[in-house]
């Protein structure tokens, strides 16, 4: 029968790594045949195993100390929930990182998750160019300030987060150009100016946010769109209230106060 695994089973954590202060050795990619030390490509070589009376060379205790120390320090930063931010030498020694993986940001404020296989792109980037990465569980609010002509590229880092907080002087219409990912965001538009501001992908579609105000935008993997409208007769979404009694707006809702007016006005109570 197998031994399944419960949540009673946790394994012991070390605050320390085996052999921390042990006699240690650096554990190369190779060694010299024949010397009998441990090597990443080899492990111990065969001259480890053979009996030192036909001339066998003992494993060396530095090797076990070092390997062990090396094995345990990694266990121990997984214990404490640690990961290892993008790393281009590492990706090209491994021929890229698998899909599925997880890593952190260089600001330690959310994690990057790889879609694709064999990936050798540094997620963060700062020009909206796709790498395969996508944000996942960020922290925080991007601010974007000085904007005021021409248009302006999110950083991957920037655009990670699920509020984006943008302004300036607008002197031209602005474009704020987001990764074409699938995610959703909340942009503020605090930017003053004659100029427009539209949140859109370097090839897609946009949403114009006005000044003042925000909007609830949402990328589909291509463009982005406002992820609630305004409201009319024939589509559910937003609306604007007003006790204006005399009204024939057919986008804006009545207040209980103006259907009270309204009600005194047909029983004959004065408004």
């Amino acid at each position: 029968m197998g031994v399944y695994m419960k949540s009673s089973h946790t394994p012991t954590k070390h605050a320390i790594p085996f052999g921390q202060n042990g006699n240690k050795r650096d554990i190369p990619q190779d060694t010299k045949t024949g010397s009998g030390e441990a090597s990443l490509s080899l492990g111990f070589p065969p001259e480890t195993m053979v009996p030192k009376v036909s001339g066998g060379i003992p494993p060396s205790g530095k090797d076990f100390n070092s390997i062990l120390n090396e094995l345990s320090a990694m266990g121990r930063w997984a214990n404490a929930g640690a990961g290892y931010p993008f790393d281009a030498v590492f990706a090209k020694a491994i021929g890229g990182y698998p899909a599925g993986a997880k890593i952190p940001n260089s600001e330690n404020s959310g994690f990057w998750l790889n879609s694709v296989d064999n990936n050798l792109d540094n997620p963060e980037v700062t020009d909206g160019t796709l790498t395969g990465w996508v944000p996942a569980e960020n922290y925080g609010i991007a601010t974007l300030s000085g904007l005021s002509k021409g248009d302006v590229a999110l950083s991957a880092l920037q655009a990670a987060k699920a509020r984006i907080v943008l302004s300036g002087d607008l002197k031209a219409n602005v474009a704020v150009i987001f990764p074409a990912w699938q995610k959703s965001w909340t942009v503020v538009n605090q930017c003053t100016g004659s100029g427009s501001l539209i949140c859109r992908t370097k090839a897609g579609a946009g949403v114009v946010v006005p000044n003042g105000e925000s909007r609830e935008i949402a990328g589909d993997g291509s463009r982005l769109v406002q992820r609630i409208v305004n409201a009319t007769t024939s589509v559910a979404g937003i609306t604007q209230l007003r006790s204006d009694t005399h009204s024939d707006s057919e986008t804006m809702a009545a207040t209980p106060k103006a259907v009270k007016a309204i009600a005194d006005n047909l029983s004959g109570k004065p408004v």
